[in-house]
């Protein structure tokens, strides 16, 4: 299970008069580092420049090659061993850059920076098939519940409801529904038995990234696999119900394979922080 993890960095030497755009990592959540590594690669390509990463710490450990070891190979980044300095007006330009950008312009970008390395990919599917859960569903369903304003599980159903009249009559709907609160998941359980649709999660899948961050190294791996397996079959929904202040919602929204119809249920657009 942990076979996905194993893979070393390829650190190199570089000096000042090579530095173009700098990125370093912090503990932050996973789709936090994964948004911010491609708001960073989105930038340094549109100004015509190489991008410099250093991936630790990060939420794994200290010396962890997160970045590398979760997404494909792209050109036009280097990973190094130490950050270099970069220009103090970096992420001022960067985040002035992305606001102007068109949000399917950035989609379309994000889909290629970010996307799965095949290890993590067969890693996933190999889950799939063990636990017997399918991976295509017809709505995607996201609750965030750690926000200074947390939304009800209720207006998530509300709007899954919504997606659910469009379906042809007679079809059985399939709704995926991941979470960071254990407490979400069982009132979904609760308040689905007699619905319309079928629901799925995966057992043990609600990621918090305090309390995952908080876990002993050796205890992160099938925690971190499972997440990831929540966001794959989320981004294989064509739609979605989150929320837009989540670095969750945001990376989906970014990285969705084909979600026709995506609803936030606080932000309406994509802030890019």
């Amino acid at each position: 299970m942990t076979s996905w993890i194993r893979r070393g960095p390829r650190s190199v030497t570089t000096s000042r008069d090579e530095l173009d755009v700098v990125f370093q990592t912090n503990k932050g959540g996973f789709c936090t580092q994964f948004n911010r590594y491609f708001y960073h690669t989105y930038y340094a390509r549109r100004i015509g420049k190489g991008l410099y990463v250093k991936q630790a710490p990060n939420i794994m450990g200290d010396d962890y090659p997160l970045l590398q070891t979760v997404f494909a190979d792209i050109s036009g980044v280097q990973f190094v061993a130490d950050k270099p300095a970069g220009s103090p007006q970096q992420d001022l330009k960067m985040f002035d850059l992305l606001s102007r950008t068109p949000r399917d312009t950035l989609r379309l970008a994000a889909r290629e920076v970010l996307r799965w390395n095949p290890a993590v990919e067969t890693q996933i599917r190999s889950m799939l098939g063990a636990m017997g859960i399918p991976d295509k569903f017809d709505i995607g369903v996201q609750i965030r519940t750690g926000s200074a304003k947390p939304i009800s599980v209720e207006r998530y159903l509300r709007a899954v409801d919504t997606f659910v009249a469009t379906a042809p009559p007679g079809r059985k709907v399939r709704v995926f529904v991941a979470s960071d609160s254990a407490a979400a998941m069982k009132e979904i359980e609760s308040r689905t038995k007699s619905a319309p649709y079928e629901v799925y999660s995966i057992a043990g899948g609600t990621y918090n990234a305090a309390e995952f961050a908080a876990k002993p190294f050796d205890d992160k791996f099938n925690d971190a696999m499972v997440f990831f397996t929540d966001l794959y079959l989320l981004q294989r929904c064509p739609m979605l119900v989150c929320t837009l202040s989540s670095n969750v919602g945001k990376f989906l929204l970014l990285t969705a394979d084909s979600a026709r119809h995506f609803k936030s249920l606080d932000l309406q657009d994509l802030v890019p922080l």
